[in-house]
């Protein structure tokens, strides 16, 4: 299984942060060009635990479809979810530190290939540099539109 962590220093209030991660409809708007993503909520009123949206991740010929639940929510500090259906990136995670500017937020990826020797060869050549490479560029776009 790959693990990447990536993180960033926003000069923002961890509340305002926190908004912002919170609304996956929002904060998708924020990733790198390329990448087309859609996601819909798939329940009413705040997030929460048990909360489920609907992914749809296209870039290039690469479409990945998958229903992401929020497993648990702790108020400014972090939100942990898991993929329960399609593609099986395990689990997302942003934790939020305050810092004396502002915000260190820190969004962790666990993900798993599918079972074969390909699906682990593109693991740990492909996969880990490019959740690492999006990650990173993802949270530089949030770390700009929270710090105008």
């Amino acid at each position: 299984m790959g693990k990447v962590v990536s993180s960033v220093e926003i000069n923002a209030p961890s509340s305002r942060v926190f908004s912002l991660v919170c609304d996956l409809e929002k904060v998708v708007e924020f990733m790198p060009p390329g990448w087309e993503v859609n996601v819909r909520k798939l329940f009413e009123g705040p997030v929460k635990a048990g909360s489920q949206f609907h992914v749809k991740i296209k870039k290039g010929l690469l479409t990945i479809n998958y229903v992401e639940e929020v497993m648990s929510i702790d108020e400014e500090k972090e939100i942990y979810s898991i993929s329960i259906e399609g593609f099986n990136f395990k689990s997302l995670k942003w934790i939020l530190d305050p810092v004396e500017e502002g915000t260190r937020l820190i969004k962790e990826v666990e993900f798993k290939m599918p079972y074969s020797f390909i699906g682990l060869l593109i693991e740990k050549v492909w996969a880990e540099d490019a959740f690492k490479r999006t990650g990173e560029e993802w949270l530089k776009n949030i770390k700009k539109h929270l710090e105008t």
